[in-house]
């Protein structure tokens, strides 16, 4: 049997458009540091899927202070550290995202922001400093399947709230950080049945589905934002040697005919759990001389099933299990990426290759009356 694997790679929907900086001379009264929290409208399912930032969910904040006469950089003192941003409704100014303790904007002096979402999953192995911008250490992303690891731009020089959206404040624009797997389409390369289960023809070959699973796959790892996080600078992983121990299932039938599939009749299975798996991104691994379950793989099992007469209990079923190098068809799962696998299962056509032997002389001997 063949079968051939195809990626697409559905790439991050175009950015939002940019928050105006704000920059305005300091006043006299104590303004309370506020924020406008918006999401990069990214390719996610099930997850946050459009650019409004959900109000039940703090996030968390950085803010470095330096002269009004000068830029950030290494000399930046921190002002804020690591702070729980709200959703918060306030008697004088209405719905804001807010800290408690409050935060006030300096009288001569500038502010740098950095922000990570989601607080409570992420604060306690988040840093941030002025080299490497936020450090996120150590994450799960297994035991995190519906946590969306996001980190906002960057955002300079401010000295006062701004106003976007809903909301006034510090503009703070999320970007997703992980990947996703959110599909896989399987299909036959031919239609290799004339007839159907009820009444086949002889000769007629169906498929079914049995499972897919994904194994060995890097789940832990260590993020840097970089110092200025944007939409061009989006950080990156560094994968530790942990993988997962059980392959992810993405799908199981639950008997032999519960999910055929065809030339005609394209199956997209849906996985037992949320409709995705959250990846950590990562390179593949190089197999080289390695088996195939010493690197990132695809299992793919299905039934054959054949008819060698025309009643519909005229048939013999076999049971195919393939495994696939991921790194053929995926080299890696990108930051902010979400993945379709698409297969083709093939099959090679028996043909006979006649030819005939030549006649042999037989031995005779000398017959004598």
């Amino acid at each position: 049997m063949k079968a051939k694997f195809y990626l697409i790679a559905a790439a991050a929907c175009a950015a939002l458009a940019a928050c105006s900086k704000n920059e305005v001379a300091p006043v006299d009264v104590d303004q309370e540091i506020t924020f406008q929290a918006v999401v990069n409208k990214a390719s996610t399912k099930a997850l946050i899927n459009d650019a409004t930032y959900p109000t039940n969910l703090p996030f968390g904040s950085f803010a470095y202070f330096y002269p009004s006469s000068s830029s950030f950089g290494t000399e930046a003192k921190l002002y804020i550290n690591n702070a729980e941003v709200k959703d918060t409704l306030l008697a004088t100014s209405g719905k804001v995202w807010t800290t408690n303790p409050a935060y006030y904007w300096p009288k001569n002096g500038k502010l740098t922001f950095y922000s990570y979402s989601p607080y409570a999953t992420l604060n306690s192995i988040v840093t941030c400093n002025t080299s490497d911008g936020i450090v996120i250490k150590n994450y799960d992303v297994s035991l995190n399947q519906t946590v969306d690891v996001m980190v906002a731009d960057r955002k300079d020089d401010l000295q006062a709230n701004g106003a976007n959206a809903s909301y006034t404040g510090v503009p703070t624009i999320f970007r997703h950080k992980l990947a996703q797997v959110v599909d896989f389409k399987i299909k036959t390369k031919e239609r290799y049945a004339t007839g159907d289960l009820s009444t086949p023809a002889i000769g007629d070959k169906f498929f079914f589905l049995n499972e897919i699973k994904i194994g060995n796959i890097a789940y832990k790892g260590d993020f840097k934002s970089g110092v200025k996080p944007s939409s061009s600078s989006i950080g990156e992983w560094t994968k530790t040697a942990d993988r997962i121990s059980t392959p992810y299932i993405w799908y199981k039938s639950t008997t032999t005919e519960a999910t055929p599939f065809a030339n005609n009749d394209v199956t997209s299975p849906k996985p037992i759990a949320n409709g995705y798996l959250l990846v950590l991104p990562q390179t593949m691994t190089d197999k080289g001389s390695n088996s195939i379950t010493s690197v990132e793989y695809l299992e793919l099992k299905y039934t054959i099933r054949t008819f060698w007469g025309t009643n519909a209990s005229d048939y013999s079923d076999e049971s195919v299990t393939q495994l696939i190098d991921l790194k053929t068809v995926s080299a890696a799962w990108e930051i902010n990426k979400k993945y379709t696998y698409n297969i083709t299962v093939g099959l090679d056509q028996i043909y006979w290759a006649p030819s005939v032997e030549v006649w042999e002389n037989g031995s005779t001997s000398t017959i004598e009356f």
